[in-house]
Order: structure tokens, then C-alpha cells, then sequence
């Protein structure tokens, strides 16, 4: 939503840019849909090896494939989230980024 409203005026020749208006309805409509479904586990404080094991199968699905996402269950995408690890440090990315492209 920032990219869209940065990187379109809100006015063109003093009238309201209605495709910027759209391209943001769209975009608030996804995001409602999305915040509608309740994709998180009733409590968050289950350990994840209880995620996992709900549906191992979603859980080995590739994570680059479109095609998959319909497959997975809620709760193995909740534990791969939760196993995530956040790197702050620019000279360790940088290092990882150089082995994986050299």
C-alpha cells in the first residue's frame, strides 16, 4: 500500500486519481480477506514440534511453489513462521548472500 501511494499522485490535472483509488481498495480488500480467516492456531504457546507433526506432508511442501499454497494446512504454516530467524547484522547477509552467489 505505501508503493501505491508514493508512487502515484493523487491528483492528475487537479482531478482525483481514481486507479490510485482502486489499486488501494484492492489492495485493503486482500488484506480484510486475509485478516478474516483465522489462520493462527488457537494458542499460540503449543510448542511447534505439535505443528509440525499436525501435517508433516504440508510442512515438506516446496516453499517457492504457487501451486502449493493451497495444499498446506494452517498450522505448518504457522510453525515455519514461527521457526523463522530474523539476521540483523549486514556483514553476516553479506556473507551469506556471497555463498550463495558468488
Amino acid at each position: 500500500m505505501t508503493f501505491i501511494h508514493e508512487g502515484n499522485h493523487t491528483l492528475v490535472e487537479n482531478l482525483i486519481n481514481f486507479e490510485k483509488m482502486r489499486m488501494l481498495a484492492r489492495a485493503v480488500r486482500m488484506l480484510h480477506c486475509c485478516r478474516s480467516h483465522s489462520n493462527v492456531p488457537l494458542s499460540p504457546l503449543r510448542s511447534r514440534v505439535s505443528h509440525l507433526h499436525e501435517d508433516s506432508q504440508a510442512a515438506r511442501t516446496s516453499t517457492c511453489s504457487e501451486q502449493s499454497l493451497g495444499t498446506r494446512s494452517p498450522a505448518s504454516t504457522w510453525a515455519y513462521v514461527q521457526q523463522l530467524k530474523v539476521i540483523n547484522n549486514q556483514r553476516e547477509l553479506s556473507r551469506l548472500s556471497r555463498e550463495l552467489e558468488p
